[in-house]
């Protein structure tokens, strides 16, 4: 089912995802170390069994065990968009904790704050970018205007 979405693809074209038909041949694959993938499997197959959480606060009772073949993923942080940012005046001025602004520091785009809310769920196509234009032009103008007085 994943093989239908490019990303997946594209993932295990560059490597990203690993198969191992043993624990020894992951660990090995991702350079990871045996000894320690041993101990979390059995710390979670026998929480499986019990109504304890691992560290996390996660429970696994009556989930299924794992079992061959084992696979992994690479994860890595990126950034694609902000919600908030840093507080921007009507100028695009970077205002501090007590709401002045501070000398000669604009931000637009995704460094300010902007119209989408306060997390990912008032998020609008396109926002990112009319707040970098918007708050750009606005940068530009009272920026050039300091610099004329």
């Amino acid at each position: 089912l994943m093989q239908e979405f490019d990303d997946y693809r594209d993932a295990i074209k560059a490597g990203a995802i690993q198969r191992g038909e043993t624990l020894a041949e992951i660990c090995q694959k991702t350079h990871l170390p045996l000894d320690t993938m041993r101990d979390t499997l059995a710390n979670i197959s026998d929480l499986a069994e019990s109504d304890e959480l691992d560290n996390f606060g996660r429970s696994f009772r009556g989930k299924a065990k794992l079992s061959p073949p084992y696979y992994a993923v690479k994860v890595t942080g990126a950034l694609f968009h902000t919600q908030g940012g840093l507080c921007v005046d009507e100028h695009a001025r970077v205002l501090d904790k007590d709401g002045q602004p501070l000398p000669n520091l604009y931000a637009g785009g995704g460094a300010a704050r902007g119209i989408s809310g306060p997390d990912a769920s008032g998020y609008l196509a396109g926002n990112g970018l009319m707040t970098a234009t918007t708050y750009g032009r606005l940068a530009g103008l009272h920026a050039a205007q300091k610099i004329k007085n």
